[in-house]
């Protein structure tokens, strides 16, 4: 029954330790990744909340790029490698409104993936 999940649930979080629930920024163990990422805005409001979280992970804050301010990959990985000096990394889509059948939707995300 519903008693049973969330006895469950409970149990998982007792046996998460300290560090894996704290921020990154509070880890001991981890060091920031020295990476250069694209975050591509797909126009909605998560965008920011990975960016925040990405910018304690890394050495570097990510590279947020509408997605249409590039026709294509080469385009916007070009312009991001120009810009800080760096090859890219790593590439994280924010998930956006909008359907991935629509190409106004997606804008440079297929061609990135």
């Amino acid at each position: 029954g519903g008693g049973e999940s969330s006895s469950i649930a409970e149990s998982d979080d007792a046996r998460a330790s300290p560090a894996a629930s704290a921020p990154p920024s509070d880890r001991k163990d981890e060091r920031p990744l020295d990476l250069n990422v694209v975050l591509i805005d797909n126009y909605d409001s998560y965008t920011y909340n990975l960016y925040q979280h990405l910018a304690t992970m890394t050495l570097s804050p990510p590279t947020v790029v509408a997605n249409d301010a590039h026709a294509t990959w080469i385009e916007l990985r070009d312009d991001v490698a120009s810009r800080t000096g760096r090859d890219v990394d790593a590439v994280i889509v924010s998930p956006g409104p909008g359907s991935p059948d629509v190409p106004s939707d997606v804008g440079v995300c297929a061609d990135a993936v």
